[in-house]
């Protein structure tokens, strides 16, 4: 064979085998080089997932936070409603052109031979559709993403009839690009986090401790203006949530007239509420004012709470 063609063949078996390699699944992995992962212990789910864009629960998302919690518990770590690292998930799909090109031609007097009678290459140009699995681990704390893993690769029919044993494979797949094991060093309670612009997007997605810390920024005035009024309205959104910890404080809120009007009855309901799950603050803080209020604004603000709970 001349040496033009023989480039030319080499060319072609490397396309092929560019092709062949493609269509693989890729995986891609980023870290946040000072994230302290020896000190990471829970994970908790965003309460709006990326996968939840339509504005409800998807079958999507149950099986991704199905296959992610058994990866997260098999590396030790807990689902917790207060966790260290919160997890979100984006799913997108797209229509690809895959081009391959192979040697053609034809071999006289049956010589299967490659340096004889070679013609020329033949194209073929075939659709697929990609798909693209990226999972997010939040430091909740500081509010900054500190590890992503994006799995990207063709779909098929049958993957999307086989949904959750799919979505099985795909999050493993994913988190073999995890090195990380749960520590054995929790971090300190969240609260006082410093970033109120990094606070602010997960405050609104809903997520309560994110609201509780937004509120004690406000209250503080530390990387922002000071606000009773805006602190007020953070924890309330957190204790509407059933959130203890942000029950017990709105609670000393309403006691002390800090962003609300001062109201002991109150006070005492949203304090009966936290102590009812056991935080200390709230049976403190529900002691204490029941001392000071008359028995029947007592039996009045345990009445809204039960009528509360229903």
């Amino acid at each position: 064979m001349s040496a033009p063609r023989a480039a030319l063949v080499a060319i072609a078996l490397k396309i092929v085998a560019l092709a062949s390699s493609c269509s693989g699944p890729r995986l891609f992995t980023h870290e946040d080089p000072q994230a302290a992962f020896a000190r990471y212990a829970s994970f908790g789910f965003a309460p709006k997932l990326g996968t939840d864009d339509a504005g409800y629960g998807t079958i999507l998302s149950e099986f991704l936070k199905s296959a992610t919690t058994r990866a997260l518990e098999a590396r030790g770590y807990r689902q917790d409603p207060e966790p260290d690292l919160l997890v979100n998930f984006y799913v997108a799909t797209r229509e690809r052109l895959q081009a391959s090109s192979t040697p053609t031609g034809y071999y006289g007097y049956r010589r299967y031979d490659a340096w004889h009678g070679y013609v020329g290459y033949e194209t073929r140009v075939s659709e697929y559709t990609e798909g693209t699995l990226s999972i997010d681990l939040i430091d909740l704390r500081r509010g900054r993403l500190v590890w992503e893993g994006t799995l990207v690769g063709r779909v098929t029919d049958e993957m999307r009839r086989n949904l959750r044993a799919t979505i099985d494979e795909a999050v493993a797949e994913v988190f073999e690009g995890f090195p990380h094991t749960a520590g054995r060093d929790p971090l300190p309670p969240l609260e006082g986090a410093l970033d109120a612009r990094a606070l602010l997007p997960l405050a609104e997605q809903g997520f309560a401790v994110a609201q509780m810390n937004l509120a004690l920024l406000y209250l503080r005035g530390e990387g922002v203006e000071k606000s009773p009024a805006e602190a007020a309205r953070w924890m309330r959104a957190a204790a509407l949530q059933g959130f203890a910890k942000a029950q017990a404080r709105l609670g000393a809120m309403y006691e002390h007239g800090r962003g609300v009007p001062a109201d002991p009855t109150m006070a005492y309901f949203w304090c009966h509420l936290a102590a009812q799950q056991g935080d200390p603050s709230g049976l403190e803080q529900r002691s204490a004012l029941a001392q000071r209020l008359a028995p029947e604004l007592v039996a009045e603000a345990e009445q809204r709470a039960r009528e509360w709970q229903r």
